[in-house]
C-alpha cells in the first residue's frame, strides 16, 4: 500500500529564540484602491486613491504611500503651471501644494466654513469651489483666499472649471426648471450666460464642464456637446459612444490630456478616446475591468493612465492592453477571502483577485464592482461581483452569469446552487433564482422576512440566514421553516455535510440539515467570522480554534493590524490559514493550529538525526505497515514561503537523508502528515 508522507520543516530565521507560532505573512498584491487622478513628471509619480497620496520612482511601476509633508486619505490631484494640488476630500482643512514637482508639501489654508470639492489653477492664481457653491480664489498659492459673488441663481453648481483667467460655473435646475452655464472674466464681480444654442430639450441640466482654450466640453442633459468658439454655440459630439451613454444609469465622465478627450461610460458600457478637433470616438476599453468607471485619462510618454474605480491602470498608447499598476497599494477594504486547493480568491470593495499559488502572486479579474463572496461547486468558483462571475479553470477565466442589477448597480452579496438552479442574494436583501443559468432571474416568493444576510445549501436544502434565524426550505423556496430564532445570523457554511451558522453570540452546527442545531460553545465574543476545514473550526475575533467540533477550544495571536482588533474573514486550505482585515491580507501555516510542536502520535514512528545538525539531517520512518512510501518533503521559511520541495521514493526502514548546509541557523520544527497522522520534532541547525 503506498501512502504519501508529507514533511514540513518551518524555519525561523532567530537562532536565539524559540520559533512564534504567530508569525503572519502580509500578502502584497495588485489589489486594486479606488483611484481618482494621476499626475506624471520625470523621476516622479503620483496617485490619488482612497488610501492616500502615493508615489512611484520608477515609472509607475511600484506605488509607495506618500507621507512626506501629506496627512488626509482620500483626495485628487491636479497639475497646472507648475502648482501640484492634492484636494483631500470632505476636509475643511484645506488642500495641499507642492511647487517642486512634489518633492515637498506644504498645507494650504481653509478657504470657507465648508469643505473644498473641487481646485483649479489659471493665470498663477488658485481657485476652490467649496460646498454650498462658495467660490474663492488666492494669488499666493493658498496662504490666504479672497471669496468671490457667485452666479445670479440660488441652484447648486454642479462643476466649475477655469481656462485663461475665466471662470466657468455649472448650475443645476434640481427642479426649479432651468440650469444654466455662467462664466466671468473679472473674479465673480459680474457674470454672463453662456448661449444654450444647439442643446436640445427644455430644460438645461449640466453636470460636467472641460474648458480647453476656446473649445468647450459639456456633459449636458443626455448628451455630450462640444463648443468650438468659447460657447456662442453648441454641437453634439457622441459620434462613436454607445446609445443611453448619458442617463440615469449610464452616466459620462470626461477629461482631456494631450489634446485627446476621454469619455468614459458607467456600469461596464466603456471608456472611448477621441482627438479633439475631430467629432469621433473610439473604444480603448480593451483590458479594463468589466464593470469598472473611470475617473480621468492622463497621457505620459508612450503611455495612457487610467485612474478608476478599481485601480489605477497603465496601458501603452498605441497598443490598447490595460493592466493594473499598483503594487504596492492595499485595497480599502478585504471582503471575502476563500481558497480552493492552492488557488486563492481575495474579494475587495474595489474587485476580486486571484491566486494559483496559495497567495504569493496574483491577477486582477477584470470585474470591476465590490466582491462580498466565493462560492464553489464541484470544479465550478462564483464570484459574487455586481452582475456574478463564474470560472471552470480555477479562476483563469470568468464569464458573466447575468445576475440583475440592484441598488448602486453593486447586486449580487451572496450566492448557491440548489438542484442545478441559480439562488443569488441582492444587496437589498431580495433572493432571486434562475432555472437557466443564469439567461433569466425571477424573485423567491414567501419569504416570510426581508432581511436575508446569508445563503447556502446542502443536498438539496435552501438556507438562508435572517437578522431573526435560519429559515430553510426542501422545496426550492415554496414553503419555509424556521430555526435558531432571535440570532442573528452572519454566515452560513457547509462541510462534509454539516452545516454552521455563525450568529453574533455564538457558532452552531447542523448534523441533519437543520433539523437540529448543537452550540459549540466557542469562547468568544461578538463573532464576525469563521472558517472550517476538514475537522478545523476557527473563529474571529479573538483566533480561536477546535480541532474537535467544540469539545475544547484553544487560541492563537492575531496579526497586528494598527486600529482592527480581528480579522474579518477567514479562509482554509491544505496549507495555510488566511485572515482579511480591512486593508490586509495575512497567511499563516495551517499546521500550527492542526499539531502541536511537542506532541508525537507515535514517538517511534520517526526519528531525526543528530540534533542538533550542521549539514545532513537523517530522517527515519518506523512502525508502519507498508512496503514502499513517496514522501515529500517540504522547507518553508518563517514568513511561510517554501524554499525546498522534494520527492524521494523510499522503503520501510530505509533512512532519507536532507542537506541543509545552505540554510541559516536556528531553530527548526519538522511537522509529519503520515498515513493522516500529524507527527513534530524539534531540532537545531548549527
Amino acid at each position: 500500500m503506498k501512502i504519501k508522507f508529507t514533511l514540513i520543516l518551518i524555519m525561523t530565521l532567530t537562532f536565539f529564540s524559540f520559533p512564534s507560532f504567530s508569525q503572519w505573512q502580509t500578502l502584497i498584491g495588485p489589489f486594486g484602491v479606488e483611484t481618482s487622478s494621476a499626475v506624471f513628471f520625470d523621476s516622479l509619480s503620483f496617485a490619488a486613491t482612497a488610501s492616500g497620496l502615493t508615489v512611484s520612482s520608477d515609472s509607475s511601476q511600484h506605488w509607495t504611500i506618500d507621507s512626506v509633508g501629506i496627512n488626509g486619505t482620500t483626495g485628487k490631484l491636479i497639475f497646472k503651471e507648475g502648482k501640484l494640488i492634492y484636494d483631500r476630500l470632505f476636509n475643511t482643512t484645506g488642500g495641499m501644494i507642492s511647487t517642486d514637482s512634489g518633492k515637498t508639501w506644504n498645507a494650504m489654508t481653509t478657504a470657507g466654513p465648508f469643505p473644498p470639492i473641487k481646485y483649479d489653477v489659471s493665470s498663477d492664481s488658485i481657485y476652490v469651489w467649496c460646498e454650498y457653491g462658495a467660490l474663492y480664489y488666492s494669488a499666493n498659492n493658498g496662504s490666504t483666499w479672497t471669496a468671490m459673488a457667485v452666479p445670479p441663481t440660488t441652484n447648486n453648481v454642479t462643476d466649475f472649471a477655469v481656462d485663461n483667467g475665466r471662470i466657468y460655473v455649472l448650475r443645476s435646475s434640481f427642479g426649479t426648471g432651468q440650469g444654466a452655464v455662467y462664466y466671468s472674466d473679472n473674479l465673480g464681480a459680474s457674470w454672463q450666460s453662456l448661449t444654450t444654442n444647439g442643446i436640445t430639450g427644455n430644460t438645461i441640466q449640466p453636470y460636467q464642464l472641460l474648458a480647453n482654450g476656446n473649445q468647450l466640453f459639456l456633459v449636458c442633459n443626455s448628451d455630450l456637446y462640444k463648443s468650438i468658439d468659447g460657447g456662442n454655440t453648441w454641437n453634439l459630439f457622441n459620434t462613436g459612444l454607445p446609445s443611453n451613454y448619458c442617463c440615469y444609469t449610464h452616466f459620462t465622465r470626461i477629461s482631456i490630456s494631450k489634446n485627446k478627450i476621454y469619455a468614459s461610460v458607467s456600469n461596464g458600457a466603456g471608456l472611448f478616446q477621441s482627438e479633439t478637433a475631430v467629432a469621433a470616438f473610439i473604444n480603448i476599453n480593451n483590458g479594463l475591468p468589466f464593470e469598472t468607471d473611470v475617473n480621468s485619462v492622463s497621457e505620459n510618454q508612450n503611455y495612457l493612465f487610467a485612474s478608476a474605480f478599481s485601480g489605477l491602470f497603465r496601458t501603452n498608447k498605441n497598443s490598447i492592453n490595460w493592466q493594473l499598476s499598483q503594487t504596492g497599494i492595499q485595497s480599502s477594504s478585504f471582503n471575502a477571502v476563500e481558497a480552493k486547493d492552492s488557488n486563492l480568491f481575495i474579494g475587495t470593495y474595489n474587485g476580486f483577485y486571484v491566486s494559483h499559488n496559495n497567495g504569493n502572486s496574483y491577477s486582477a479579474i477584470p470585474a470591476g464592482k465590490s466582491t462580498a463572496n466565493f462560492y464553489f461547486d464541484n470544479n465550478d468558483v462564483y464570484a459574487c461581483s455586481a452582475r456574478g462571475y463564474k470560472s471552470a479553470d480555477n479562476g483563469y477565466n470568468w464569464t458573466n452569469i447575468n445576475f440583475p442589477y440592484g441598488y448602486f448597480s453593486q447586486s449580487l452579496t451572496d450566492f448557491c446552487i440548489v438542484n442545478g438552479n441559480y439562488f443569488g442574494l441582492n444587496i437589498d436583501q431580495s433572493l432571486k433564482y434562475s432555472v437557466d443559468n443564469g439567461v433569466t432571474w425571477n424573485i423567491v416568493n414567501g419569504i416570510p422576512v426581508s432581511t436575508a444576510l446569508c445563503i447556502a445549501s446542502n443536498n438539496g436544502i435552501l438556507f438562508v440566514g435572517t437578522s431573526n434565524g435560519i429559515y430553510y426550505s426542501s422545496n426550492l423556496g415554496s414553503t419555509w421553516s424556521i430555526a435558531l430564532v432571535g440570532n442573528f445570523i452572519r454566515k452560513i457554511k457547509i462541510e462534509n455535510g454539516n452545516v454552521l451558522a455563525l450568529s453574533s453570540g455564538a457558532l452552531y452546527v447542523s448534523y441533519n440539515n437543520g433539523t437540529t442545531w448543537n452550540n459549540l460553545n466557542c469562547p468568544a465574543t461578538n463573532l464576525n467570522a469563521f472558517a472550517i476545514k476538514n475537522n478545523t473550526i476557527i473563529v474571529s475575533p479573538g483566533l480561536f480554534y477546535t480541532n474537535n467540533f467544540g469539545a475544547n477550544w484553544d487560541s492563537i495571536s492575531a496579526p497586528v493590524v494598527p486600529f482592527q482588533t480581528a480579522p474579518t474573514t477567514l479562509c482554509m486550505n491544505n496549507d495555510y490559514l488566511f485572515a482579511g482585515f480591512y486593508s490586509s491580507v495575512f497567511r499563516l501555516p495551517l499546521s500550527i493550529i492542526t499539531t502541536s510542536t511537542d506532541v508525537t502520535i507515535n514517538q517511534n514512528t520517526l526519528e531525526i538525526s543528530p540534533n542538533p545538525v550542521k549539514d545532513i539531517l537523517h530522517i527515519h520512518v518506523t512502525n508502519y505497515n507498508f512496503t514502499e512510501e513517496k514522501t515529500v518533503i517540504k522547507i518553508f521559511d518563517a514568513m511561510g514561503r517554501c524554499v525546498f520541495e522534494k520527492m524521494f521514493s523510499s522503503s520501510i526502514n530505509e533512512q532519507i537523508e536532507i542537506n541543509l548546509s545552505g540554510l541559516s541557523k536556528g531553530i527548526y520544527i519538522m511537522q509529519a502528515t503520515v498515513h493522516g497522522e500529524q507527527l513534530a520534532k524539534k531540532f537545531v541547525k548549527e
